[in-house]
């Protein structure tokens, strides 16, 4: 086999592929972000000459065997037509359940974000298009199957997991003893999760205080090196015990997690319980917050008070387990001594800006504009004009802050919108009722992509900036 000179997918004319030359079949085998991988034969490979009415229902098909792990047929000039109309005959209501099984297949756990992309995921959803793609999404969404994690990622909801798992789950039988059943036994109380720098200074003082208490705790082989993955590694330590303490230092960052995972921490439950405790080691709330802002805003521990106190926090989140709220909670904030700055001059009128603001426009209703009314299509002329009055709004109040940071960021932010406002007054228009659609002109798909690429960037761009403004506002106004 050898590696052939990348060219345009012949399914779908994304590039670039991997094109791997079978010789002894005379046939390809590629490598696509949106088709996945398949096998074509040359001819039909060498004379791109598959119908374009039939590539997005093979870019289906072949996609979906991929990640569903099925064996597909080698692409012929005999069988394109057969495989293609199959697929093309998959009703809209079967199209929507193929895309809630391959959801769940991407997700690790129950409580996982799995990416999910309109544009080069659509073959997912046995769909035509980018356009397609987010109406199965929507009906995924209305019926509460599904909901929107951020930007780039989904959400398989409790409903989504009965919906596509409909076989029952094995049950733990309460009556019976350790001895008797040790399917749910775990073997360690809790694992520490850390850097191998911060072994030294941080883990094994803890873990030996720790085990002072009573605790069994296991961290040998829960150290993070270069190259690991951090969920894997808490999903390993989780089998064999109730809770996992992650070390989050610089040393932790510098091992360059992905964004997703360190988000995922937050998430992360078994049977409805938190299970992992954040402990911070040299790091601010702002060092964490430029690496993963739900991470930062996770109450948690911090070695600045010293390992004693520390460990006895642990332990009455350990221990709270037995209340009815259920799972891990640390009651004391990050960094109990650190020195947060006192604003007694501009404490009032610019806690009054805010509140005014927020009465305008929660953080429930930008949310809902811009994760699902832009980001879904489902655009009003009146969300239009609320967007406006939003920026106006913000332009007329962000130079009346008296804290520099607070202006600061209340510019960044209204730049963003404004950014975000310019692509939807391009991109969208007006198809009666009141209603606003997503329609970039000229109609090409190359062009409807880019478009969307952008207007997910500036939607995206623009949430992440307002989430930033108002953890600014709440450390710094304290509301």
């Amino acid at each position: 086999m050898r590696k052939g000179t990348p060219s345009p997918c012949p399914l779908c004319d994304a590039e670039p592929i991997s094109a791997t030359h079978l010789p002894d079949k005379d046939a390809y085998q590629i490598e696509c972000r949106r088709c996945g991988k398949f096998s074509i034969s040359g001819t039909l490979y060498s004379s791109r000459g598959i119908p374009n009415a039939l590539r997005p229902w093979l870019s289906a098909y072949t996609r979906q065997g991929h990640e569903h792990g099925r064996p597909t047929e080698m692409l012929l000039s005999s069988n394109i037509e057969t495989l293609g109309q199959e697929m093309e005959k998959i009703s809209p209501k079967d199209r929507v359940e193929k895309l809630l099984q391959s959801l769940i297949k991407q997700t690790s756990h129950v409580g996982a974000p799995v990416e999910f992309s309109a544009q080069w995921d659509y073959p997912l959803a046995t769909a035509h298009n980018s356009q397609e793609a987010m109406f199965h999404v929507g009906e995924l969404k209305k019926k509460g199957l599904i909901e929107f994690f951020n930007m780039t990622h989904l959400l398989v909801t409790h409903d989504g997991w009965a919906h596509g798992n409909p076989a029952p789950l094995p049950m733990a039988s309460p009556s019976k003893s350790d001895d008797e059943s040790t399917t749910g036994k775990k073997e360690w109380d809790v694992f520490i999760c850390h850097a191998s720098e911060d072994k030294t200074e941080v883990v094994e003082p803890l873990a030996v205080a720790l085990k002072g208490e009573g605790f069994a705790v296991w961290y040998d082989r829960s150290e993070l090196t270069i190259g690991d993955s951090l969920r894997q590694k808490i999903d390993d330590g989780l089998i064999k015990s109730r809770f996992g303490i992650v070390v989050i230092s610089p040393k932790f960052f510098a091992k360059k997690w992905p964004g997703l995972e360190l988000d995922g921490l937050v998430q992360k439950e078994i049977s409805g319980e938190k299970v992992i405790l954040p402990v911070w080691h040299n790091v601010s709330h702002a060092d964490v917050s430029r690496y993963s802002l739900p991470l930062a805003g996770k109450v948690a521990g911090s070695t600045s008070q010293g390992i004693p106190p520390l460990v006895q926090e642990l332990i009455r989140a350990i221990r709270s387990t037995a209340n009815a709220t259920g799972g891990a909670v640390l009651s004391a904030q990050m960094e109990p001594n650190a020195k947060h700055p006192v604003l007694p001059a501009n404490l009032e009128p610019d806690t009054t800006m805010f509140r005014k603001l927020d009465h305008m426009a929660s953080e429930k209703t930008v949310r809902e504009l811009l994760n699902q009314k832009i980001y879904t299509k489902q655009f009003r002329l009146e969300d239009d004009h609320f967007l406006v009055d939003l920026i106006d709004e913000f332009q007329r109040i962000e130079n009346c802050y008296l804290d520099d940071e607070l202006r600061k960021e209340s510019e960044k932010l209204v730049k963003k919108l404004v950014a975000l406002l310019n692509i939807v007054r391009r991109t969208f228009f007006s198809v009666g009722d009141g209603r606003l659609k997503f329609y970039p002109d000229p109609i090409d798909s190359k062009h409807y992509d880019a478009e969307w690429t952008e207007l997910v960037k500036a939607i995206d761009s623009a949430w992440t900036e307002y989430k930033t403004y108002r953890m600014t506002v709440k450390e710094r106004l304290r509301v």
